[in-house]
């Protein structure tokens, strides 16, 4: 192995590396910002029973689309 590859792959480890490490900062800022959000506006929390009722135990017929945070239901 050339010395050119070592630090070809040294770089791309270095890359891999910082990329895991902003993912882990940004999950633990965005688990903070909820906990935040949680406390700051007092949102009400629904039971997975009462959500299940609501919309039909999720029904396809009752799906109005796909969010960013996942399928969304009238």
């Amino acid at each position: 192995i050339s010395q050119k590859n070592i630090q070809i792959f040294d770089l791309l480890f270095l890359h891999v590396v910082l990329e895991n490490q902003k993912e882990k900062e940004a999950t633990s800022m965005d688990s903070e910002n909820v906990k935040e959000n949680e406390a700051t506006y007092n949102l009400p929390q629904f039971s997975l029973r009462t959500v299940e009722g609501a919309t039909d135990k999720f029904s396809r017929s009752n799906k109005l689309g796909e969010g960013g945070y996942g399928p969304v239901y009238k």
